[in-house]
């Protein structure tokens, strides 16, 4: 998009994504419950040891993009900014690594799952009722438990959760009707 910014070019960004490495990915706005700042360091700790790995964060509004460029320090993180569209990169990455610390209603985590990208979230409110119900990964909410689910997804302990989206969907215009009903 001609607004995205980005603290890669975007010959850069195409490289990495078609690229062998790994790529850990996180989609929220640049606004402080949503955990980036202890994302990032729990991803140089991790990058510390394997160093094939690339961060990527989108994020679109909140105030937050230029300070948290600042606090990258590897050069194996991309950060990017108001993506209309953010599921080609995210269908390209191998890792969803949710680490707000509270949510509403999430939806990227089931974003990610339906693409098939295995994905764990911080123990937090909205994260825990889906990943429990479909036997997702929850982390300790924390930089340790981020860097702990790092170490877990490449040790092939963390995998898609492969939800049936149709049959959810008719879960919940079945509730949604019989809330109309009374």
């Amino acid at each position: 998009d001609p607004e995205t910014q980005s603290t890669v070019s975007l010959t850069t960004l195409r490289n990495v994504l078609s690229g062998s490495e790994r790529k850990f990915i996180n989609i929220g706005r640049y606004s402080p419950e949503k955990g980036h700042k202890r994302l990032l360091k729990a991803f140089d700790r991790f990058w510390t040891n394997h160093q094939d790995t690339w961060l990527i964060i989108i994020g679109g509004m909140g105030t937050l993009y230029e300070s948290t460029c600042a606090l990258s320090c590897s050069d194996h993180v991309i950060l990017l900014k108001s993506m209309t569209n953010p599921m080609p990169v995210l269908v390209s990455c191998d890792f969803f690594i949710l680490s707000s610390f509270y949510e509403g209603q999430v939806l990227v985590v089931p974003e990610a799952d339906v693409l098939g990208i295995p994905a764990a979230a911080c123990d937090v409110n909205g994260a825990r009722s889906f990943l429990k119900q479909y036997g997702g990964t929850l982390l300790p909410d924390s930089e340790d438990g981020l860097l702990q689910g790092m170490n877990m997804f490449i040790e092939g302990k963390i995998k898609p959760m492969n939800v049936d989206y149709d049959k959810r969907n008719q879960e919940i215009l079945a509730e949604c009707e019989a809330l109309f009903l009374e």
